[in-house]
């Protein structure tokens, strides 16, 4: 569905820069601009993330809802 708004923010794992818009811990890392949270003509919606390369694995959780809607994943960033 096409126009629909959405929220991501990160849960746990350990990011680069602070969001162009909010540099509030939830969003660090979120590089997408909070203009461009929402899916395109096609109901697609793209958030890019920008993680901090670690010795060890870093376990990046990202929660993305609207309204009541919502999902909680996890990417794991190995060296």
């Amino acid at each position: 569905m096409p126009g629909v708004s959405f929220e991501p923010t990160i849960v746990t794992g350990l990011l680069g820069p602070n969001n162009p818009d909010d540099s509030s811990f939830r969003y660090k890392g979120i590089v997408t601009s909070q203009d461009q949270w929402c899916t395109d003509s096609c109901g697609v919606g793209v958030v890019e993330l920008v993680p901090t390369c670690e010795a060890l694995p870093n376990v990046i959780t990202l929660n993305v809802h609207s309204g009541s809607a919502g999902a909680v994943t996890t990417i794991t960033v190995s060296p």
